[in-house]
């Protein structure tokens, strides 16, 4: 018997307020329909993976999952439904690091695990092997040469440049370049520092990195640490080593739902490409749920190409049945008609915008496959909220004067900030626009609320300072994702 996603599209688009959860939710409705209905006797939910990017994601995926089979079950009327509701708590929605967690706790043998290694930051690690390094003085024996290579090489200035470097190399996200430098460098040998030259300094920062990595993986190994990166490339080279456990994750998981994929490393990908589609047995399958436009965490190791590679694979092995229009979630319920043809206009090169959202060509991929595609508005009636006459949904700002540093820039916009909040808000001439709870209701007039405006910042930084400026005005306000009361200014 066919899997009930046989005819799903493997690779769905999904730009943002588009319906993505609702897909997810019609897609697993629909293999507890067709189970019930063919009368399989266990439960495929259980042989489902549904994986997305943060915690949160993941248990407001449960959630609605939870709410969808209640819908279903109708009070205990269709009493069918019972099982899944029963066996809701061991359905696997998670994050992708936990499902790596999943299966390293559990198959502790397989993926070299034993001893269950303790969680810790790769930060802390790269951080306490440089300083190490430093109390060795980089095993450099004369004084003078040290401090002339650490003066050459603008050590100090370029620290944090070696610890991201290093970070990345050990998390081995994507196919960087690294010069091969010699075991024994010529610096180790000097003895005056007169014989320090440009080469010689550029030697040094590059010998110091690779050390940073090498000892790092030393600490990992031999103090039984895993870093969330670890995690994953522990697992797919079990994965690639292992063919038992491979074989016993394909028994145990038929499906894997990949939300956010936009967010996704090629490590990740082999992993879920491994397990659910290099295999002959046709009931494992892989679906991809994202938005190239989303990819905004490089700095993680997201991958473009990645995407774009896996949307290429999965699109061309896909079945002639799955190949519909379904594939992509194209009309926004999420923002008003007006924020919408307001983005349309700026992407889209046929509303005389950008001929792509990207502003580099990816190599090895036509532009056809990642130019902006045109987002659409609901039906009228369904919309939520409209603007009132007059208002717009974006406005460009443009500052005035001759404003050539970005410090400058900054400033600027923190003092707009501060003046056109309060401007929102004043009472004389609020902001309104116009709200309805359900469909075919009349819109009533409501006045924007504090609660309702958010603002978007470069860094924690440009947050803090829009913070402070606010709070001398009065206007109360908070930084999502602040790590705990302590942390406030109060304190």
């Amino acid at each position: 018997m066919s899997h009930p996603l046989v005819t799903e599209p493997n690779f769905i688009e999904a730009s943002a307020g588009t319906g993505k959860t609702f897909r997810i939710m019609e897609m697993l409705e629909k293999i507890m329909r067709e189970d019930i209905q063919n009368k399989v006797s266990h439960n495929r939910l259980l042989k489902t993976v549904i994986l997305t990017f943060t915690e949160k994601a993941a248990g407001e995926l449960k959630a609605r999952l939870k709410k969808k089979i209640l819908e279903l079950y109708k009070g205990g009327t269709n009493s069918e439904f019972y099982p899944y509701l029963r066996d809701l708590d061991q359905v696997q929605i998670a994050t992708i690091h936990g499902f790596c967690n999943l299966v390293l706790n559990e198959y502790p043998i397989e993926t070299g695990t034993i001893g269950k290694p303790r969680l810790t930051s790769l930060d802390e690690v790269v951080e306490l092997n440089l300083y190490l390094l430093k109390r060795k003085s980089f095993g450099i024996t004369a004084p003078e040469v040290l401090a002339n290579l650490l003066q050459k090489s603008e050590f100090f200035k370029k620290e944090d440049l070696l610890k991201s470097t290093a970070k990345k190399i050990l998390s081995d996200t994507k196919e960087y370049f690294f010069p091969a430098t010699d075991s024994s460098p010529t610096f180790l040998t000097l003895t005056t520092d007169s014989e320090v030259s440009e080469e010689t300094s550029t030697e040094f920062l590059q010998w110091v990195t690779l050390e940073i990595v090498k000892e790092s993986k030393n600490t990992l190994a031999s103090a039984n640490l895993i870093t969330y990166d670890q995690m994953i490339l522990k697992l797919r080279s079990a994965i690639a080593s292992n063919p038992s456990l491979l074989a016993s994750l394909q028994d145990r998981f038929e499906i894997c739902l990949l939300d956010e994929f936009q967010d996704t490393d090629k490590n990740q990908y082999e992993i879920f490409k491994s397990i659910f589609i290099k295999s002959e047995n046709s009931s494992l399958d892989l679906y991809c749920i994202g938005d190239p436009k989303q990819s905004i965490y490089s700095f993680r190791g997201a991958d473009i190409g990645v995407y774009l590679k896996a949307k290429n694979e999965l699109v061309s092995n896909s079945s002639e049945a799955s190949k519909n229009e379904r594939s992509q979630l194209v009309t926004n319920y999420r923002s008003s008609k007006d924020m919408i043809d307001g983005y349309n206009t700026i992407f889209s090169a046929d509303s005389g915008g950008q001929t792509n959202f990207f502003p580099i060509q990816e190599p090895g991929f036509d532009s056809s496959y990642y130019k902006y595609q045109l987002v659409k508005s609901p039906n009228q009636n369904s919309i939520k909220y409209e603007l009132t006459e007059g208002e717009k949904a974006i406005h460009v700002i443009e500052l005035q004067g001759n404003i050539v540093k970005m410090a400058e820039v900054r400033e600027t916009w923190e003092k707009f900030i501060s003046e056109e909040i309060p401007r929102l808000i004043d009472e004389s001439k609020p902001f309104n626009y116009n709200y309805r709870e359900k469909e075919g209701e009349e819109f009533r007039n409501k006045k924007i609320k504090l609660s309702e405006i958010a603002v978007l910042c470069e860094n924690n930084t440009a947050a803090l300072q829009v913070e402070r400026d606010l709070t001398k005005l009065g206007i109360p306000c908070s930084i999502y994702k602040r790590k705990g009361i302590y942390h406030s200014p109060s304190c």
